[in-house]
C-alpha cells in the first residue's frame, strides 16, 4: 500500500492522532512498545539523511521513518512492516502524518501540564507551526493566542489562515518577548540555532512547549529558562540525551542559577 500527504489527511486527523500517540505512550511506558536511537544520521553536501525506527508488538507492527533534509527542503517517508515477518506493508508519505504526531505529542503534553483557558504565545510559523497552536488550542481551551516570527509577512499569513480555524483571536507581536509576556503557554517551534526564549521572561505557571531543537547543535531555550523549570518532560529520555540541544548542558551547569538546582534526567 502506498500513502500520499493526502491520503493521511483524509484517514486520521489531529484528534485521532492526539490518541494514537497518547496509547503510544501509555505502551511504551508498560515496555510495550520500543523505539531505537535515531540510527542513522549520515552528513549530504546540503544537509542530512535520517533514519529513524521503533516497533510496537501490540499492534503487530514494525517499522521506520527516513528524511533527507537540506536546502532543497524535506523529504519524509515511513516504511511500516509486519512485526511477525510478513514483509512490507505500507509506503507512506511522511510530511503530514510528521506534523500530526508532533502535535499530537504537543497535546498530550498540555493536557496533562499546562494550566486551561489561558492565551498562548507561539514563537515560529514555520510547517509545524499549526499543528502545534491547534494542538495546543484543544488541549487547554486557549483563549487566545499571540504569534511571532522573524518575518512580518509569514506572521500575518499565518494568522488569517489559523484564526478562522481555530475560532480564537490571534494577533501578532513585534519581539519573542513580548510574545510570551501574559501566557500560559509557550510553544517554540523554530529551526533557530540560539536560543528564541529566555528565562528571564518566564513567570509562574507557564507551560513550555519547546519543539524546535532536535540537534546538540541547536537550542531554542537559554539555559536559565531550562533551569527555571520545576518538570521537565521528553519523548524519550535515552534519545533527549544524545540530541536534545535545548537540554544537554543543564545537568552539567552551576546549580546556583537563579536560586534553582540544576535539573537532573529522570524516567519521566
Amino acid at each position: 500500500m502506498y500513502l500520499t500527504d493526502a491520503d493521511v489527511a483524509g484517514l486520521i486527523d489531529l484528534r485521532g492522532a492526539m490518541a494514537v500517540i497518547e496509547e503510544a505512550f501509555a505502551a511504551k511506558a508498560r515496555a510495550a512498545r520500543r523505539s531505537a536511537d535515531r540510527a542513522c544520521r549520515l552528513p549530504l553536501p546540503d544537509g542530512n539523511y535520517n533514519v529513524m525506527a521503533a516497533s510496537w508488538p501490540d499492534r503487530g507492527v514494525v517499522g521506520h521513518k527516513s528524511f533527507t533534509a537540506g536546502t532543497a527542503g524535506l523529504t519524509l517517508d515511513v516504511m511500516l512492516y509486519d512485526a511477525a515477518g510478513g514483509g512490507l506493508l505500507a509506503i507512506i508519505e511522511g510530511r503530514h502524518l510528521t506534523q500530526l504526531r508532533t502535535g499530537a505529542a504537543s497535546e498530550v503534553a498540555s493536557r496533562h501540564l499546562a494550566v486551561r483557558g489561558g492565551s498562548i504565545a507561539l514563537i515560529g510559523t514555520g510547517v509545524q507551526a499549526a499543528s502545534q497552536l491547534e494542538a495546543v488550542v484543544l488541549a487547554t481551551s486557549a483563549s487566545g493566542a499571540t504569534v511571532f516570527s522573524r518575518a512580518p509577512e509569514h506572521r500575518a499569513s499565518f494568522i488569517e489562515a489559523m484564526s478562522g480555524r481555530l475560532g480564537i483571536p490571534i494577533t501578532s507581536a513585534d519581539s519573542a518577548e513580548a510574545c510570551v509576556d501574559g501566557a500560559a503557554v509557550v510553544i517554540t517551534v523554530t529551526s533557530s540555532a540560539e536560543p528564541v526564549l529566555r528565562g528571564a521572561w518566564l513567570g509562574p505557571g507557564m507551560h513550555v512547549v519547546a519543539v524546535g531543537s532536535n540537534s546538540w547543535m541547536r537550542s531554542e531555550l537559554d539555559l536559565d529558562a531550562v533551569i527555571r523549570c520545576d518538570k521537565i518532560v521528553v519523548d524519550d529520555v535515552e534519545q533527549a540525551k544524545l540530541e536534545c540541544g535545548d537540554l544537554l548542558r543543564a545537568p552539567w551547569s552551576s546549580a546556583d542559577c537563579r536560586g534553582h538546582p540544576s535539573p537532573s534526567w529522570g524516567t519521566s
